[in-house]
């Protein structure tokens, strides 16, 4: 009991030291918020004790959990209570409370807590708007949002996303690039700097915040798709496919995936057949044939013929999982064209020549 006793003693001894030394403008100010519901006239003295008094957190604290946040004037009730925690963060408050099951004694610890209260409510009310369509007051509130929680990473990525659906690119960089200088391995964050660089038509360093992201990620299918997009624009078939492959094991049965997948090696296969065929018509023109080189065409148009009947193969996956996909039919027919003057033509002529 004696404990308590002490404990208590010592509290209202602060709390009427932290009175005795505040400002008569504060005090002033006080009267005119709690007892008059002047908040006109509180704010005029507020203001005069911030001039008077440069140490005292609590005015700036007063001043933004009692005058700004009842008007919702956030930016000022930020910079307040930055203010606050700037001028004595260790300085008592007068009505501690709980937060989080937490006792909240201190100034530091009140606008800590503040600040994550509104970061909460500005941020909900962001999404709120944005699943309404108001995406304006919806990017406004996550621009409030941000001066609250400076450091929380999620609020630059759901704005940059914003930016991007609305062709602000340059604002949406900046979002991006503020969000990873805090969190330089947020996974949302990468994959929004892909996004970002594909619209710029930047595929290189698109390419480069896809496997950034692909690396720290638990969930990568839908990183895994983008990146194959990627590698196919920047004509990485090889490592598309790898990576395609490796996208089907969390989405065996996406007809997309496998679309993706023949028609790289589709690709492949045009690749490696239209280089072989331009070395076979040379060398069909001349008299003295290098058998090396002629052994050397043939290996690529047996390549060229693996890669078709592996396209051929996806494409058919590809029609089981979708029977209303009539391109997919279409180049199955095409590659069976192809299948057939590879093995009508191309390849036994070669052998013949070599012989």
């Amino acid at each position: 009991m004696k404990i308590i006793y002490k404990f208590l003693t010592i509290f209202f001894l602060l709390f009427f030291m932290n009175c005795a030394s505040e400002s008569m403008e504060f005090t002033t100010a006080k009267t005119a918020l709690r007892s008059e519901k002047d908040f006109k006239r509180a704010e005029e003295w507020l203001q005069k004790a911030l001039k008077v008094d440069s140490t005292d957190a609590m005015i700036c604290y007063v001043y933004a959990t009692e005058i700004l946040k009842p008007q919702k004037r956030f930016q000022e009730m930020s910079e307040m209570l930055d203010l606050a925690a700037k001028r004595n963060p260790n300085q008592k408050l007068e009505t501690p409370f709980m937060w989080e099951d937490k006792a909240v004694m201190t100034v530091q610890d009140g606008v800590k807590a503040y600040k994550e209260q509104e970061w909460s409510i500005i941020y909900n009310e962001g999404i709120d708007n944005y699943q309404k369509n108001n995406i304006d007051k919806a990017i406004q509130m996550f621009e409030i949002a941000i001066l609250f929680l400076p450091t929380n990473p999620s609020t630059y990525g759901t704005l940059a996303a914003l930016y991007l659906s609305n062709d602000k690119i340059d604002l949406a960089g900046e979002m991006i690039k503020k969000g990873l200088s805090y969190d330089s391995e947020n996974e949302n964050l990468l994959e929004m700097q892909a996004n970002y660089y594909i619209q710029k038509k930047d595929l290189i360093n698109g390419e480069i915040s896809l496997i950034k992201a692909l690396e720290i990620s638990k969930n990568p299918g839908n990183i895994l798709r983008q990146l194959v997009f990627v590698q196919i624009d920047l004509e990485k078939y090889e490592s598309a496919i790898e990576y395609s492959l490796q996208a089907l094991r969390d989405f065996p049965n996406d007809p997309d995936i496998y679309y993706n997948v023949a028609v790289l090696y589709q690709k492949m296969g045009i690749d490696k057949f239209d280089k072989a065929r331009d070395r076979y018509l040379k060398i069909s023109n001349e008299q003295d044939q290098d058998k090396n080189q002629l052994k050397e065409i043939l290996d690529e148009f047996k390549n060229s013929r693996n890669f078709f009947v592996d396209s051929k193969d996806y494409f058919l996956t590809v029609t089981d999982l979708n029977p209303d996909d009539e391109t997919s039919y279409d180049a199955v027919k095409e590659i069976k064209k192809m299948l057939k003057q590879l093995d009508e033509l191309f390849i036994p002529s070669l052998r013949d020549m070599i012989k």
